[in-house]
């Protein structure tokens, strides 16, 4: 029996934070989360900016992304 992945919706810019801090605390956070291998990640489609970081972090961590 086969585990249905749990399908994350990210709704974020496609700009980057000027806070470093803040940078980094949502690339602290994403790593977290793709720390699970039942997710799959459903974003805006961008490659740049916050979109862009959050798919290329997702493809890093062989977890499928649509967008």
């Amino acid at each position: 029996m086969s585990i249905e992945k749990l399908k994350i919706c990210s709704f974020c810019g496609s700009s980057t934070p000027q806070n470093l801090n803040l940078l980094d605390s949502i690339k602290d956070f994403l790593k977290s989360l793709y720390e699970s291998d039942r997710i799959e990640m459903i974003y805006g489609g961008a490659n740049v900016g916050l979109m862009g970081i959050a798919a290329e972090m997702a493809l890093e961590r062989n977890i499928s992304v649509h967008g």
